[in-house]
């Protein structure tokens, strides 16, 4: 999508909600420049909680990620394939990393 065709409907919005991959592909920065400082900022996803202090400092107001509790499980569970319902039952849980 380009920054013309978002750029017409965030800036309306109250809740803007951003995968962590707009971190990878570069498309994060142009978002957070249209949106309206009076707007509640969540990027969610795996990316998203590498940077939590530079994503706050943008003006992120929460970070939807992923807490790896048992990383030698995850492994080992990874490696006999499991999906994402092995892991979150087994060795991960969803976490919400707030600006405070």
């Amino acid at each position: 999508m380009s920054a013309e065709n978002y750029s017409q409907v965030i800036p309306d919005s109250d809740i803007v909600i951003i995968t962590g991959l707009t971190l990878v592909n570069n498309t994060i920065d142009g978002l957070l420049d249209v949106i309206n400082p009076k707007s509640k900022i969540i990027v969610v996803g795996p990316s998203a909680n590498i940077i939590p202090d530079v994503l706050f400092q943008k003006g992120v107001d929460i970070i939807g990620a992923t807490q790896y509790e048992n990383p030698e499980l995850l492994f080992d569970l990874i490696s006999e394939g499991a999906s994402a319902y092995h892991l979150f039952n087994y060795c991960a849980k969803k976490i919400c990393i707030v600006n405070e």
